[in-house]
């Protein structure tokens, strides 16, 4: 494959759907961070942590496409 076709058909990608593409770059950051830092936090915090910055975003997401129906 054409290098620059594929950046054209990621920029498209991109241009097409900016909020999925932050929502799930924010989720894959934050499952980085939180892997590197397991060890340091206590597990029951740990597990609260994943639930909140990662699940979270996914959910009202997800929530939203539901209610208005709508992909941006």
């Amino acid at each position: 494959m054409n290098i620059k076709r594929f950046y054209i058909r990621i920029e498209t990608y991109i241009n097409k759907y900016p909020t999925k593409i932050r929502v799930y770059l924010s989720v894959v950051f934050t499952l980085a961070f939180l892997y590197n830092i397991k060890e340091a936090l206590p597990q029951e915090l740990y597990q609260v942590m994943i639930i909140g910055f990662v699940l979270a975003p996914l959910l009202i997401y997800w929530f939203t496409i539901l209610v208005f129906k709508e992909k941006t």
